[in-house]
């Protein structure tokens, strides 16, 4: 209501409406604007602006609340969706080869409440005069200095960038490095989107064909766990998958490497796993895909067959030989993988120093005490995307302040880790 309202409403009662007017002489004497309104009366009435009133108006809104006066102002201006910004669009065209070192396209453009400004646009916001001014149908803010700063930071993000660059820009960077007022904004492009939502939803995957020589008959989502295996494979990314216990992790590993061995019988691939499950392993392999080859390196046994695809043996195996070092194999996959949760372990780091393409943890567990395991869990899976151990320690005192950072980090490990439950209806119903 118009502030007139006030002198009829508390005309009996000159101390309420004292204090109601007194806030506005304060305020008064801050504001010119506001000032100059209540000399002319012009306060008391509903008032019609011009953008230049308009802008000074919002711009001391602040000011104003100081005072005790609640301001309602226009969500246009207090999300700054009004302000130009810069949108850092990565990964917009597929990378000429795959993995976290793939080279990605950087594309800046300066953005108006999510709609680019062509150079044209830009051009008259130079030369119109600061303030607000009608564009696109939408008011936006035109500050001179702020626009040639920008201009010249989009510059900078003008080329390339690798993929894990990219992830750990979007996901883990510090906000307090990030300059607000210059508002730069980091978005995944067509092709970077496409591919982390497949990751994140393996049903979206295009169906891989099952090998012709697997024994079994994948469930639905066993299937998509399949095609999600492949999928990370010939992405050349480490993937964790921690579905729990008794959805058929086992069976779907081995229907991912009998494909493996169906396009390449002179593949070598090391398989971890505690001393417990080594019988449980050869009769999984023997009755779901009996043409496979593997060998089971342990006790005296530890010499590596070269004519066999799979070579098993245990963790205290890994630790002792250091021969296991000595190639690069296609695929090392870790069973019960919180077995390498401490960094700090000798057993831990002698596992991580194996080299080979592809990377594959299986663990019903990913976190079992803290965070600290997700971190080691990454630095064997793929290395560098969580940062260094102390840039992790200090990531993860802020996840305990600010909910939002917990929020950042599921989606910068989402794609690469697949987990579904038992209790999930849509996943399993018997």
């Amino acid at each position: 209501m118009p502030l007139k309202h006030a002198l009829v409403e508390y005309k009996n009662d000159q101390e309420q409406l004292l204090n109601l007017l007194s806030c506005l002489n304060v305020v008064a004497q801050k504001n010119t604007l506001i000032a100059q309104y209540m000399e002319t009366g012009d306060l008391f009435h509903p008032i019609k602006l011009t953008s230049k009133e308009a802008y000074s108006l919002l711009k001391s809104v602040p000011d104003i609340e100081a005072c005790g006066i609640k301001c309602r102002v226009p969500n246009w201006w207090k999300k700054k969706y009004s302000s130009v910004k810069i949108n850092v669009n990565i990964g917009d065209t597929k990378p000429s080869m795959f993995g976290f070192d793939s080279i990605l396209s950087l594309q800046p453009s300066l953005i108006v409440n999510g709609r680019a400004l062509t150079k044209k646009e830009i051009s008259e916001l130079l030369k119109m005069e600061e303030g607000l001014a009608w564009l696109k149908g939408q008011w936006v803010e035109i500050n001179h200095n702020k626009l040639q700063q920008l201009l010249e930071q989009m510059e900078q993000y003008d080329g390339t960038i690798t993929l894990k660059e990219a992830l750990t820009k979007t996901y883990m960077s510090n906000d307090d490095d990030i300059d607000v007022d210059m508002g730069i904004q980091i978005s995944n492009g067509k092709w970077l989107r496409d591919i982390l939502g497949k990751l994140k939803n393996p049903s979206k995957i295009k169906n891989k064909a099952q090998p012709k020589y697997l024994n079994a008959t994948l469930r639905p989502y066993q299937k998509s766990g399949y095609n999600w295996l492949n999928q990370m494979n010939d992405l050349g990314f480490g993937a964790c998958l921690a579905d729990d216990m008794g959805l058929g992790k086992t069976l779907q590993v081995i229907s991912f490497l009998e494909k493996m061995y169906e396009k390449k019988k002179d593949g070598h691939v090391l398989l971890i796993v505690p001393a417990s499950l080594l019988g449980n392993w050869s009769k999984e392999i023997d009755r779901f895909a009996p043409k496979m080859t593997y060998y089971i390196l342990h006790g005296k046994n530890n010499i590596v067959h070269e004519d066999t695809f799979i070579t098993i043996t245990t963790y205290g195996m890994a630790l002792r030989n250091e021969f296991l070092q000595d190639r690069v194999w296609d695929c090392l996959i870790l069973d019960e993988a919180q077995a390498i949760k401490n960094p700090a372990t000798k057993q831990t780091r002698a596992i991580k120093k194996i080299p080979s393409h592809m990377r594959i943890a299986m663990t019903g567990t990913p976190i079992e005490n803290d965070l600290s395991n997700l971190w080691s869990l990454f630095d064997f899976l793929n290395k560098g995307l969580l940062g260094s151990a102390s840039d992790f320690k200090e990531y993860t005192k802020k996840v305990q302040a600010y909910p939002e950072y917990m929020t950042k980090l599921k989606m910068m490990v989402s794609p690469f880790i697949l987990r579904r439950l038992k209790t999930d209806k849509t996943i399993i119903s018997d």
